[in-house]
């Protein structure tokens, strides 16, 4: 989770919390004004979770809107003020092992104004609305936010859920996957990653180029190859390796199967993976690491 300067950064306060009751930011009015309307979120209190901004699901922050949590009191407010503004949010239990937590959206989720979970984690975000009719009238919707873990089944299904909802999900990515891709897959990423030296940008515009994927899928690829190169560049060097396999397993496969919604990735299951194919010399490393 990221902290609250890294994101948004600008002349609305990200922290409004209240000693005593709640009070809605100075900014929370002409909500009808607003392109995406005013959201509140009744969200879990600071003495059991953490709360605060973070990315969506292809890494990118929050924009155009302005937004505060008031943690004592538990309430997340957030105005839409472009229209296709929208912030990300993550909560996760205090104490509990890394990993353990629940994000949301609030503004624009492509085709609506919303409040949506998009990804959990042993957590799962229970939202109910309980706007009114003279909450509309004022251009505000509101929520409740719930936390609870699910069983084992559910978290199954709700990982496949996500999957199912990727950058490469729609009909034309697919199309391209069964047909080609996979078949390329670790052909196209060791020659795009040999060319790129690992970065994510030149990557993703390299397999758009080679495999005709849309823009969002490819910079799933692109964040595959960027991800072994910032956490598997040293145990990659030589090639063919567990240690290199493990590594690009453990920490980037998950990832892009939550950006690209494909889990059919060839050789993570089995005993390759495209990043052994890549072997770096050591001025390709040096130029990485001056690049990183």
């Amino acid at each position: 989770m990221l902290s609250f300067a890294a994101v948004l950064a600008g002349p609305y306060p990200e922290d409004c919390t209240k000693m005593g009751s709640a009070l809605q930011p100075h900014w929370y009015k002409e909500c009808t004004k607003a392109p995406g309307g005013c959201f509140t979120i009744a969200v879990p209190k600071e003495s059991d979770y953490n709360i605060g901004p973070t990315v969506d699901s292809r890494g990118r922050e929050g924009s155009g809107t302005e937004w505060c949590a008031d943690h004592l009191n538990g309430f997340v407010y957030a105005r839409v003020n472009e229209s296709a503004g929208a912030q990300y949010f993550e909560i996760d239990e205090k104490g509990a092992s890394q990993g353990d937590s629940c994000r949301f959206l609030v503004g624009y989720n492509g085709s609506a104004y919303a409040v949506q979970s998009y990804m959990s984690q042993e957590l799962t975000c229970g939202l109910t609305n309980v706007t009114t009719a003279a909450d509309l009238k004022r251009g505000e919707t509101k929520f409740s936010l719930a936390i609870s873990v699910p069983s084992t089944a559910a978290a199954v299904e709700a990982e496949a859920a996500t999957a199912a909802t990727g950058a490469c999900s729609n009909a034309a990515d697919t199309a391209v996957w069964t047909s080609k891709g996979k078949a390329a897959f670790e052909a196209d990423m060791s020659t795009c990653g040999h060319k790129c030296l690992g970065s994510g940008s030149c990557v993703k515009s390299c397999i758009e180029s080679a495999e005709g994927y849309s823009d969002a899928c490819s910079s799933c690829f692109g964040a595959l190859a960027q991800c072994t190169k910032d956490h598997c560049m040293l145990k990659c060097i030589k090639g063919e390796s567990s240690a290199c396999k493990t590594c690009v397993q453990s920490n980037c496969d998950a990832a892009f199967t939550t950006c690209s919604g494909i889990s059919d990735i060839p050789g993570s299951a089995a005993e390759a993976s495209w990043a052994t194919k890549m072997r770096v010399t050591p001025m390709e490393l040096e130029l990485a690491r001056l690049e990183a």
